[in-house]
C-alpha cells in the first residue's frame, strides 16, 4: 500500500488532487472522513517515492495489468439518455448543440438498463478465462469489481515478468484478448473457398481456437457426448455429425472481447477503490467473486442508502426514468419523497436538492 500513489475528486471540483500516499488503511480512512471525495483512486503502478510530483520522480517499478469494460461500448447496449442544462426547468431527451444557453457545462445523465449490464457480465467471464487459460495468470490473482456504474474493473497482481511490460507490449496483450485480426478462415481446409471444410477448433488447440471451444462449451447446453468429446479434446478423430453440429462455432461473439485499451496500456493509470462509492451514480465500486460473475445483479441494493428514503427538491422536470427498478418523474421546483438511492442519483447529477434522508 505505502509503494500506490492515491488520488481522489473532491466535491464541486474538476480537478484531481492526486500524488497523495499512506502507509495503512487506518490512515486512509482518516484522511477521507475528514475530506470525504466523490471519487477515491489508487495507481495500478507501484512507485519508489508515491508522493512525488512528477513520474520521473516517482521511481516507477512496475504496473499491475488493469483491464476496463465499460457496457456502453459492447453492441446491443441500450442506454437511457437525458440532458440538462443548469438552470434550464426541463431535461431533454436531445443534447443541446453546443454548449448551454447559459454558458454552463451539459450535464448528461445515464441510467445502464440491466441488459447491458449482462452483456458486460459476459465480456467478463470471457476475459477472467482467457486471463487464467491462455495468459497463464492465477485465479486468486484476480480481483473483479462492479465499477459502480456501467461496467467492470478486472485488477491483476501479476508477478514481475508481467508487472515491468512497458504500453507497446500492453498494446499488443490486448489486440490478442480483443481478438483483433484474428479470421476463422485459417483454419478452414480443402480446395476453394466455397469447398472448404470448416475444421471446429477444440478446448486443447491453444490460443484463440481453444478460447471459441471452451466458450460455446460454457454458454451452449451441449447435450450429446461425441460433440463434447470432441470440443474437450478427449477425441482426437471427428465425425461429419460433429462437424455439421458445431458448423455455427466460428461466430465473432465467442472470440471477441470488448476491453478499453486506453485503460491497459496506461502504466500510471488510476483505479477505483472497491468499496469506495461511485460519485457519478452513488452506486458501490462492488468487488466480484469470479466464481460468482453470473451472480451478480444490477440494482439499487448496491447503493448504501439502500431501504432509506429521502426527501428532495427538483431543479428541473424529469421525465419518465427507470433507475434500476425505481420508476420515476416529477415537475420542476417541487418536493418528493422517493427512495435514497434514486435520491443520491439525481442529487449528484444537479437536477435535485437533497432536503433530508431518513432511515
Amino acid at each position: 500500500m505505502e509503494f500506490r500513489e492515491f488520488a481522489l475528486q473532491p466535491f464541486d471540483s474538476q480537478s484531481y488532487v492526486r500524488h497523495l500516499s499512506f502507509r495503512s488503511p487506518e490512515e486512509l480512512r482518516r484522511y477521507i472522513s475528514q475530506k470525504p471525495p466523490l471519487h477515491l483512486y489508487y495507481s495500478s503502478a507501484v512507485y519508489l517515492q508515491p508522493s512525488a510530483p512528477s513520474m520521473d520522480e516517482k521511481g516507477w517499478r512496475g504496473s499491475d495489468l488493469l483491464f476496463d469494460i465499460d457496457a456502453d461500448q459492447i453492441p446491443g447496449c441500450s442506454i437511457q439518455k437525458l440532458y440538462y442544462c443548469p438552470g434550464e426547468d426541463e431535461l431533454r431527451r436531445e443534447s443541446p448543440s453546443g454548449q448551454c444557453p447559459s454558458g454552463g457545462e451539459i450535464e448528461e445523465i445515464e441510467i445502464i438498463e440491466p441488459g447491458c449490464i449482462e452483456l458486460a457480465k459476459r465480456n467478463l467471464a470471457m476475459l477472467v478465462d482467457i486471463l487464467v487459460e491462455e495468459i497463464g495468470i492465477q485465479r486468486s490473482s484476480i480481483e473483479v469489481s462492479f465499477s459502480g456504474n456501467r461496467g467492470f474493473h478486472v485488477h491483476c497482481y501479476v508477478d514481475e515478468s508481467l508487472r515491468s511490460l512497458g504500453r507497446e507490449e500492453r498494446r499488443i496483450l490486448v489486440e490478442y484478448i480483443k481478438g483483433s485480426g484474428f479470421s476463422p478462415d485459417d483454419f478452414y481446409r480443402g480446395g476453394e473457398r466455397r469447398k472448404k471444410i470448416p475444421i471446429p477448433p477444440r478446448a486443447v488447440d491453444g490460443g484463440i481456437p481453444s478460447r471459441i471451444a471452451r466458450t460455446y462449451l460454457r454458454l451452449t447446453m451441449v447435450g450429446d457426448r461425441e460433440v463434447v468429446s470432441y470440443l474437450t479434446g478427449i477425441s482426437r478423430s471427428i465425425s461429419r455429425k460433429v462437424i455439421d453440429s458445431l458448423s455455427d462455432i466460428w461466430r465473432r461473439d465467442l472470440y471477441e472481447v470488448y476491453i478499453d485499451e486506453k485503460v491497459t496500456m496506461d502504466i500510471s493509470r488510476l483505479i477505483r477503490i472497491p468499496y469506495s462509492i461511485n460519485g457519478k451514480s452513488g452506486l458501490i465500486a462492488y468487488p466480484i467473486d469470479i466464481t460468482k460473475i453470473d451472480d451478480f445483479e444490477l440494482g439499487p441494493h448496491l447503493s448504501p442508502f439502500n431501504n432509506m428514503k429521502a426527501r428532495i427538491k427538483t431543479m428541473a422536470r424529469i421525465p419518465k426514468i427507470n433507475f434500476y427498478g425505481i420508476e420515476f418523474e416529477a415537475n420542476t421546483q417541487a418536493y418528493y419523497e422517493i427512495e435514497a438511492p434514486l435520491a443520491i442519483f439525481l442529487a449528484l447529477k444537479g437536477v435535485a436538492d437533497l432536503v433530508s434522508i431518513t432511515g
